[in-house]
């Protein structure tokens, strides 16, 4: 019985840990390409590209599934294994971008999933925020100067 116990809280225990986000980069500029990067190879089964069309609205503009083996993606290229679902619409500078991976569930956990958030300024830069209180502002629709 008490062997039950504790496989049963170790079991727990492992499995409650499993719950994972993955931390995304963005970098480049326009016109050149832009892209996502993780920090390790990662097996994914879908990534999408949100344009913010006011504070709190998202509209898709880029989106593939499938199965890749990816450690970046650059955006509207789409990954071997995977098929898109919607054509890239162009980036625009002074918008507001959410990139989103989920990778597939594995024996030992659910599936995960990752993001950034980003604008492109001006001058065609991309551009991250470094602190939470940037991203507030993005998310309601405000791009930092």
């Amino acid at each position: 019985m008490r062997r039950l116990w504790l496989l049963t809280l170790g079991l727990t225990l492992i499995l409650s840990a499993c719950s994972c986000y993955i931390k995304l980069t963005a970098s480049g500029s326009l016109p050149e390409s832009i892209a996502v990067q993780f920090s390790e190879p990662q097996r994914i089964e879908a990534v999408s590209v949100d344009r913010q069309e006011g504070k709190g609205h998202w509209v898709r503009i880029w989106d593939a599934t499938g199965k890749a083996k990816v450690s970046s993606i650059t955006y509207g290229v789409v990954p071997k294994g995977m098929h898109q679902l919607k054509v890239p619409e162009p980036l625009r500078r002074l918008h507001i971008y959410h990139a989103m991976i989920h990778t597939p569930p594995t024996f030992f956990g659910p599936p995960c999933g990752g993001g950034v958030v980003f604008w492109i300024a001006a001058n065609g830069q991309l551009r991250t925020c470094i602190s939470g209180k940037c991203e507030e502002r993005l998310l309601a629709g405000k791009i930092p100067e």
